[in-house]
Formats: C-alpha cells, sequence, structure tokens
C-alpha cells in the first residue's frame, strides 16, 4: 500500500512540476451582418504583433478549417505553429483573419498568456542560481515523507 501511496504522489508532483504548454486557447463569436452567429466551416489566420496599427509581424497560424456553431468557435494558438522563442515580456496584439477578411482592431492578450512566463522566471537572468529554500520541500502523505529537490531527485523516507 505505501509503494502505492508512493508511486501516486511522485505522478502527482511530476504533473505538478512539468513545464507550462506554450499553447494557447483562443475562443470567439463570428456573427453575420444581421447579428445573428454563423454555422459555417472557416478558415482562420492568427498573427502577433507588438504594437496594435502597423508594425511587423512575429508569429502566424493557420487554422483551414474552423467548425463555427451558433457563432462559437474555440481553436488552440501554437499547437500548429510554436511560439518558439516567444517571451511573452511585453504586451502583443492578436490579428485574426476570417475567410480572408481581416477583423479590426487587433487584440491586446492579456492575463492568461503570460502565465507562461513565472514571476521567479522573469526576476532571475539565466544563469542564476535559485535558493535552496525555494527548491527543498518536504510534505507528509499518510506516513510516507516525500522530499524533493530540484537537480538532486526525489527520495521517499518514514
Amino acid at each position: 500500500m505505501r509503494m502505492k501511496e508512493a508511486i501516486s504522489v511522485l505522478v502527482f508532483l511530476l504533473l505538478v512540476f512539468s513545464s507550462v504548454p506554450r499553447i494557447l486557447n483562443y475562443q470567439g463569436k463570428l456573427l453575420d451582418s444581421s447579428g445573428v452567429g454563423i454555422n459555417d466551416t472557416v478558415r482562420m489566420v492568427f498573427r502577433l504583433y507588438e504594437s496594435e496599427i502597423g508594425g511587423e509581424q512575429i508569429w502566424s497560424e493557420i487554422h483551414d478549417e474552423v467548425i463555427v456553431s451558433n457563432g462559437l468557435f474555440s481553436v488552440l494558438l501554437g499547437e500548429i505553429t510554436p511560439f518558439g522563442e516567444l517571451p511573452f515580456d511585453k504586451a502583443y496584439y492578436l490579428e485574426v483573419e476570417v475567410n480572408y477578411e481581416i477583423l479590426h482592431p487587433r487584440e491586446k492578450l492579456v492575463a492568461v498568456p503570460y502565465a507562461i512566463r513565472s514571476a521567479i522566471s522573469s526576476a532571475l537572468s539565466p544563469d542564476a542560481e535559485i535558493p535552496v529554500s525555494i527548491m527543498d520541500t518536504v510534505h507528509a502523505y499518510g506516513g510516507i515523507t516525500l522530499t524533493y529537490t530540484c537537480g538532486e531527485g526525489i527520495s521517499f523516507g518514514d
């Protein structure tokens, strides 16, 4: 039984401490000229810029067949064309094109996409050493003590 608990805790920790996916969920509603949600399959292109108007495109992705039902659609940005080294450390603006028509204005990305960059990592230089107090953690689960230290592995004990 103790081994099962230990494995469960290990799997939980691996899920918690795995890297943040660099994919953004984008949802919207497309209406026709009379304000009614459309039902169709459309081609959508998404582009990122550092400015609300003009500027150089820094990323783009094409979704050839987006299903729109009662006007609602949902896509995962970054799944087809990864964001690469885009740091998400400043304002970015999303341009959306539907069936070769660019929608205006561009939308400013806020809050959730910036979760890609944590407060601790943005404050560190690439060669910074993280204090042990941040890295060492001990948890007790039903008689099993789990100690883990980043870089040194995970150990189990009573």
